[in-house]
């Protein structure tokens, strides 16, 4: 088995940079059969079980059993007793029995195991497949395992067989030379008292009636003579049942045996503990991925149960909004404006107050002395914004000192629903619902529609009562208003009445967002935006929300990305990837022709005719490194040189940028990410069938890139013949930028290359030897020439 391993198995390689997963051999099939120490734990028992047959064969021999009426020497009668075998047959029978609950459960799971239904967990670490060399391995190690353990225990037996002396006198408790009538008188009178119906013990009666047997039956009588037992010889080959020594040992054989079943207990156990261990490592290897850019375990059980190789762009985009933590973000941003106009009102009605004190009347009526008044005022005036400017002094340097923002003044806050002229949220919606992109259409308002049960159910919530602050609600405690506590518990616990999951604020909040990125062309093209952005009336928490949940989204569809790569499911890495390019480019399709030629065109404004971003691959070949073909279960590599064509069109353009802007072109530069990721599928010509093989990101961590080489890992596929090689070359920044290229490569059957191998090493060996054997008839001939010459002079 090891002789098989031509070329040694490497680890695949990360899917991502940014990702580094620990795989475990139980988990990666490529790790597993050369993990598995199952079959040189076989080879290495066997190998001890040939020493010792090889070592003890005289011992083995048979030998005819001693007459009765003959004295047996010590060393007829003896035979050593092979106790080392005994731990042997406990080790052979345990893992004849463990390996084979094994098997059936890889049977069991390999049949059950759909790649169509299958969870992600499951896609994660497939069942062995009952058609593979491990399982093989493992139905021949079990297979060898019981041959071995019923040798060993034949032998064990036939030992023990030997050295028991079957005497039918002495248990008929007889003289010898008695006959066969007093054996029969004998034997009644005994069987009333051990006879099994009487209570007596079944091993003793048996023994009873065999002694019988052999003092009353010829037969018998002249096997005991010539074997020593009535029934012939007590030889067995092979021998599977559970012996008597193993169940109830003694003597020195006990405590090596007893060690040992304690041993395999506790190695139970412990395998018990590591298969949960790692049963729960293989449900959580994908979550894993996603939790590295998410802290939210319950996103990532959502999306494992609903995203399918089938889903659609808009459903991803669903899921993706409609995460628990998505919403729980929603409900927060919302209390956020709640509070914020709480503040504002209270910072109001405190300012109100204020110039009520200022300029209010006294009981006096108007003041003769107006002009002392004034003064007063205004000395009053400029001590309080003395007293103002103070106060923000001393604010900004202990938020200098701690680290900490300056907290906003609550006046300044710019709010939709209190301050006029603002744009927020009621803005995004109104412009929306006049462009006809609000309510959600299409696949998007289909998927809210056929999940508004789950929605009202989870996030229908009574609107939160703000006009009690928390104050207020211990002050009705202490007071014990019942009254009012009542009205507000009902408030609180009163069921909701929505049928419309878009009636939920959280679920509005959601889905508008989502809307408005995928038309953020439309609304950021409006001139009443542009205009309300120059005079600073824009609602900043309302669209600083936004920028978190693009964020949030961003990175939600990029972890998903990579679970899909690595459970390879291409179907739905590709529409994960056209998704993540429309959130980016902010459009509502990746794919439709019309917004294709949309950004072509912009890109053309923007960097000129030549400035659509491409990627041209200038070399591209298959192979396995250090080979000059490809075997079956080989590690092969794509070898990939590409040049981005736009290179100099993007480094121009922003450097004109960064002029006009008076920013730092090298800063610039070295900010700016680029990603293409390059995807490969193998289609055996002749067969419809497409596997998935690796993945791979081309990253652009600088504008003025022009090349890059990566090199993409993937094990040969198992069948030989002729595959097609499908490159896949996707962006995810740019809208048609994405090509598919082709490959032809031969995997040929693995024992054809070693056969191969082996004549070329054979034919360099036959060269060589024909070489030496030139070599040397030159150097006779040399000889012969020298004695030529020498015969010659002598004439």
């Amino acid at each position: 088995f090891f002789l098989k391993l031509r070329r040694p198995i490497a680890i695949p390689p990360r899917i991502h940079p940014s990702i580094h997963i620990s795989i475990h051999p139980s988990i990666h099939p490529s790790l597993g059969s050369v993990c598995d120490l199952s079959v040189p734990l076989f080879v290495l028992f066997c190998f001890i079980f040939i020493f010792h047959a090889a070592h003890n064969y005289r011992t083995f021999s048979y030998r005819e059993h001693p007459k009765n009426n003959e004295m047996a020497t010590e060393d007829e009668t003896t035979r050593a007793v092979p106790y080392h075998l005994m731990p042997l047959c406990a080790v052979f029978g345990m893992y004849a029995f463990l390996a084979s609950i094994r098997a059936v459960y890889q049977i069991q799971a390999s049949y059950r195991f759909d790649p169509k239904t299958a969870t992600t967990a499951e896609r994660v670490s497939p069942p062995t497949p009952v058609a593979s060399k491990r399982f093989l391995y493992l139905i021949l190690s079990i297979f060898g395992s019981i041959v071995s353990y019923g040798y060993m225990v034949a032998q064990v037996n036939n030992a023990i067989a030997d050295n028991f002396v079957f005497d039918p006198y002495e248990i008929l408790e007889l003289d010898v030379g008695s006959d066969a009538e007093d054996a029969r008188k004998r034997y009644r009178l005994l069987s009333k008292t051990h006879h099994p119906d009487k209570g007596g013990d079944d091993e003793t009666f048996h023994r009873i009636n065999l002694a019988y047997r052999a003092l009353s039956d010829e037969v018998s009588r002249e096997n005991w003579e010539k074997y020593g037992h009535p029934d012939g010889r007590q030889h067995e080959t092979i021998s599977l049942a559970m012996p008597d020594w193993l169940l109830n040992p003694s003597g020195g054989t006990a405590v090596v045996l007893v060690l040992l079943y304690m041993g395999m207990f506790v190695g139970l156990i412990v395998y018990v503990i590591q298969y949960g261990k790692r049963l729960e490592a293989k449900q959580k290897l994908d979550s894993d991925s996603l939790e590295a850019n998410v802290n939210g375990k319950e996103d990532v059980k959502y999306l494992q149960e609903h995203l399918k190789d089938d889903s659609s762009h808009y459903e991803i985009l669903y899921y993706i909004a409609s995460t628990p933590e998505n919403m729980k973000f929603a409900e927060g941003s919302l209390d956020k404006n709640l509070e914020a106009i709480r503040k504002k009102k209270e910072a109001m009605e405190e300012q109100r107050k204020n110039k009520g004190d200022d300029f209010g009347l006294d009981d006096g009526g108007w003041a003769e002395d107006d002009d002392e008044e004034d003064e007063a005022t205004k000395a009053k005036a400029a001590l309080l914004k003395k007293e103002e400017d103070d106060r923000k002094m001393a604010a900004r340097q202990l938020a200098a000192a701690t680290g900490k923002p300056i907290p906003e003044d609550p006046l300044s806050v710019k709010i939709e629903s209190m301050d006029e002229g603002v744009l927020g949220q009621k803005w995004v919606e109104e412009s929306l619902t006049k462009g006809g992109m609000w309510p959600p259409k299409g696949d998007l308002a289909k998927m809210i529609q056929t999940n508004s049960t789950y929605l009202i159910d989870k996030y229908a919530k009574p609107p939160k009562i703000v006009t009690l602050n928390d104050s207020s609600r211990v002050q009705l405690i202490r007071k014990n208003d019942v009254s009012e506590l009542k009205k507000m518990y009902a408030a609180a616990t009163a069921p909701s009445n929505i049928k419309d999951p878009l009636d939920i604020p959280s679920v509005r909040r959601n889905m508008l967002t989502l809307t408005g990125r995928l038309h953020s062309t439309y609304l950021n093209t409006q001139p009443i935006l542009l205009e309300a952005g120059a005079k600073g009336l824009i609602d900043k928490n309302y669209f600083t929300q936004t920028m978190q949940f693009r964020q949030r989204n961003t990175m939600l569809l990029d972890a998903c990305l990579r679970m899909a790569l690595h459970t390879k499911r291409f179907n739905l890495a590709k529409t994960i990837v056209e998704t993540l390019t429309m959130f980016k480019v902010g459009t509502d399709s990746a794919t439709h022709q019309t917004n294709k030629d949309w950004f072509k065109d912009i890109m053309h404004k923007q960097y000129g005719p030549d400035g659509f971003p491409t990627i041209k691959v200038v070399e591209k070949r298959v192979e396995t490194e250090g080979q000059n073909e490809i075997a079956t279960g080989d590690t092969c590599a794509l070898f990939l040189h590409m040049e981005r064509t736009h290179a100099q069109r993007f480094t121009e353009a922003k450097l004109a940028q960064c002029k006009k802007q008076g920013q730092d072109p090298r800063m610039a530069m070295q900010l700016y990410q680029e990603c293409w990721w390059t995807m490969m599928r193998a289609n055996k010509i002749g067969d419809n069938e497409e596997t998935f093989l690796a993945a791979w990101p081309f990253l652009v961590r600088s504008i003025a890139q022009k090349e890059g080489k990566i090199k993409v890992q993937f094990k040969a596929p198992e069948k030989p013949g002729k595959y097609k090689l499908l490159i896949d070359i996707k962006s995810q920044d740019f809208i048609g930028a994405d090509q598919t290229l082709e490959v032809d490569f031969e995997v040929l059957p693995l024992e054809d290359v070693e056969r191969k191998e082996k004549k070329e090493e054979e034919g360099q060996e036959e060269e060589e030897e024909n070489d030496e054997d030139d070599d040397d008839d030159d150097d006779d001939d040399e000889d012969h020439d020298e004695e030529d010459e020498e015969s010659k002079k002598e004439k």
